[in-house]
């Protein structure tokens, strides 16, 4: 027997595989025309929540096999069932899953509609459908009313509580009361800790903002809302419970607590403020003005002129040390004495006192030149007598006796003014000093 090659004996296998299948869609065809085509989708149900609108349905798919199933889902208003011409809108075209969300149609809330679903099985040569499956829905009466959107709540005064309830709100953030009117809420309250011993105490109201008062002061509450439609019967669920303190008078024993907190913080404080800025002075004054000074025998080392040292102690100058004033006296003529002018003119008394008395050092101490008025005075009636003084003598032509007499009062002024002068510059040094 004559063996075929192999592009002959892939050609023959291709061949029977395509009859293959040819006769297996033949077969399929057929069951499908036998046994009611593709079978429809079952327990076909509406999800709805407020205007959230979601067709659900089932599908076992025995007999589709490994076939490429969709489904199809769209809608009508139900009073256009009677025309001849029926525009169905479509929802969801071609999907895998086994839900449709029809919340995008925008379907009047108050209106009556019609949606149906079918399925599609994709062979390689054709689609075959199935038959379309209605569902009526309404959702005035069917929707499901959802629960407050949120619920605030604050403590106002004593035994007070404040509930601020926001109204359950459409796909598009509106209002669910633009349907629904009549929505009110209901109110549940408890005390905490006691909800399976009592049932909870209950509150229905219209408004948005509701007080609950005649509560027990400084207690914890707990509140839930649901939301409620009477006209269809229609419950919400519950929010989930939320808790807070009540109010109420503030014992005196807080009060004087919190004052004597408030005082003791003031006082520390304060205490530490003196504390920190007594530190910084102490700091700034040991730095500025240290108490450690140098030795003696360092300081007069220092200050010892003498030393070729450089001092960091300048003495002061003597004409800082010994203030003095110099008079200025005019000259005094001497007249040459001789035995006519001796005869003729006697000593006159208490002139050589006053001469003796009337001399001066011109040097003074920084406390006797700012004396006063009185020793101003003093001195200018001394000068004045001793120029009247000098006046005489020169026309009296002063004897020579009078010079020798002169010259040693002189000499014995000189000491009295030098021992003075001594002790006026020590004076002096002490003014200085202090």
């Amino acid at each position: 027997m004559k063996s075929h090659s192999p592009l002959v004996s892939y050609m023959l296998r291709m061949k029977a595989v395509i009859l293959l299948e040819y006769v297996v869609f033949l077969l399929l065809s057929w069951s499908y025309s036998v046994l009611g085509a593709v079978e429809p989708p079952a327990h076909v149900t509406v999800e709805a929540l407020n205007t959230h609108y979601v067709l659900v349905w089932d599908w076992s798919g025995e007999r589709a096999g490994n076939q490429n199933v969709t489904f199809t889902a769209e809608w009508l208003a139900k009073y256009k069932l009677r025309r001849r011409h029926q525009d169905w809108e479509s929802v969801c075209v071609n999907v895998s899953e086994t839900r449709c969300d029809f919340t995008k149609a925008e379907l009047n809330y108050l209106g009556m509609f019609v949606l149906r679903v079918r399925a599609n099985v994709h062979t390689h040569t054709q689609t075959l459908h199935s038959a379309w499956v209605d569902r009526t829905f309404c959702p005035d009466s069917e929707a499901a009313l959802g629960p407050p959107s949120l619920v605030e709540m604050s403590a106002q005064g004593r035994g007070l509580l404040e509930v601020k309830i926001s109204d359950p709100v459409t796909h598009n953030n509106k209002s669910m009361k633009v349907h629904v009117p009549e929505l009110y809420y209901r109110i549940q309250y408890w005390k905490l800790g006691t909800y399976s011993q009592r049932p909870p105490q209950v509150v229905d109201s219209v408004a948005s903002l509701v007080t609950l008062s005649e509560l027990e002061e400084w207690t914890d509450f707990c509140v839930r809302v649901q939301s409620r439609y009477n006209f269809y019967n229609k419950t919400s669920a519950f929010t989930s419970p939320q808790c807070i303190r009540t109010q109420g008078q503030t014992p005196y024993w807080h009060v004087a607590l919190l004052f004597l907190l408030s005082l003791s913080g003031v006082f520390i404080a304060v205490m530490l403020f003196a504390g920190g800025f007594r530190y910084f002075f102490g700091k700034l004054k040991s730095i500025c003005f240290p108490s450690n000074q140098l030795p003696i025998h360092i300081q007069e080392y220092l200050k010892d002129t003498s030393s070729d040292r450089p001092r960091l102690l300048s003495p002061e100058s003597e004409s800082e040390l010994v203030i003095g004033r110099l008079d200025v006296c005019p000259e005094v003529v001497v007249v040459p004495a001789t035995e006519e002018t001796e005869e003729a003119w006697p000593e006159p008394e208490g002139v050589h006192l006053d001469r003796h008395g009337s001399g001066d050092s011109g040097v003074y101490s920084a406390e006797e030149a700012s004396g006063g008025g009185v020793a101003s005075q003093e001195e200018e009636e001394l000068r004045r007598g001793e120029r009247e003084w000098e006046k005489e003598e020169r026309k009296r032509g002063e004897r020579e006796w009078e010079k020798e007499e002169r010259k040693r009062g002189e000499r014995e002024w000189e000491k009295e003014e030098r021992k003075r002068g001594e002790t006026e510059e020590d004076e002096g040094v002490r003014d200085v000093c202090v």
